[in-house]
C-alpha cells in the first residue's frame, strides 16, 4: 500500500521551508534521504519509490537510519549539496511531488513519481530537461537529457487519510508512517529470506531423496 495523494498533501505541509539542504543518502536502491536545516531545526525527509511502498515521510528525530552513498545520491551531493529547498508541492493530487531548489547560479526540479509500481525520483533543471534519475526507463522517456513531462491528471478524488496513521486529533502523523513501512519492509525482507530458505531446503531434501534412490539401485543390484 502506497500513500495516496490526500496523505501526501498533508505530509508535505510538516517539511520546514525554506530549507537548506545538508546533504542527500540513500536507505536503500529505491529512495532518497534528504538532511536539511531550517533555522537550526534538522529534519531529515525520506522519499521511497519501492514498489507498493512509495511514500514520502520525516524521519523521527531519534531514529537511526542507516544509509548508503550510492549514484543517485551522489550525483545530488556534487550538484545542489547547500542549495535551498524553496518549496514543496504536489501537482494536482497526481502523487508527484516536486521540490524546488536553487543555489546562486541555478534553479532546479527535485520531482518525487509516488505511483504504486514504477515510481521515480529525478532531478531537473529550470526548463525540466532530467539531469539524472534513481531509476532510468527510456521507455517512458525518464533518462538523461530528455524532457520530463507533467502529464495532464483527474482532479476528482475521494481519498481520505488511512486511520492508522492519524493522531488523536485526527490529523495525520509522520511518525506512524515511518515506522508502519518500516515494518512493513523488515516483514518483506523476513518473508522472502524465509521463502528462499525453504525453496534451498526442498531442493537440498530432494538431491538426497535421489541419492538415496540411487544408492539403494547399487545395493541391490551387488545383491
Amino acid at each position: 500500500m502506497s500513500l495516496n495523494c490526500v496523505e501526501i498533501e498533508e505530509i508535505i505541509k510538516y517539511i520546514k521551508l525554506p530549507a537548506i539542504i545538508k546533504e542527500f543518502t540513500q536507505s536503500d536502491e529505491y529512495s532518497l534521504v534528504i538532511s536539511t536545516n531550517y533555522n537550526e531545526l534538522i529534519q531529515k525527509i525520506i522519499i521511497s519509490v519501492k514498489d507498493n511502498f512509495n511514500r514520502i515521510t520525516i524521519v523521527p528525530e531519534k531514529e537511526k537510519l542507516e544509509t548508503f552513498d550510492l549514484r543517485f545520491s551522489q550525483f545530488l551531493n556534487a550538484n545542489i549539496k547547500f542549495a535551498v529547498i524553496t518549496s514543496i508541492y504536489q501537482v494536482n493530487y497526481s502523487r508527484i511531488v516536486i521540490f524546488e531548489v536553487e543555489n546562486k547560479l541555478e534553479k532546479f526540479k527535485l520531482v518525487a513519481r509516488l505511483w504504486g509500481v514504477g515510481g521515480n525520483i529525478l532531478i531537473l533543471n529550470n526548463s525540466d530537461i532530467i539531469l539524472e534519475c534513481l531509476k532510468r526507463y527510456p521507455k517512458r522517456d525518464e533518462w538523461i537529457n530528455n524532457k520530463f513531462i507533467f502529464k495532464e491528471n483527474n482532479k476528482k478524488f475521494d481519498y481520505t487519510i488511512n486511520e492508522i496513521f492519524k493522531n488523536q486529533d485526527g490529523k495525520i502523523d509522520s511518525d506512524k508512517i515511518y515506522f508502519y513501512y518500516k515494518e512493513k519492509i523488515i516483514n518483506e525482507k523476513f518473508n522472502n529470506l524465509k521463502n528462499s530458505l525453504l525453496e534451498f531446503l526442498k531442493k537440498e531434501i530432494t538431491k538426497i531423496k535421489n541419492e538415496l534412490i540411487n544408492i539403494e539401485k547399487i545395493i541391490n543390484e551387488d545383491e
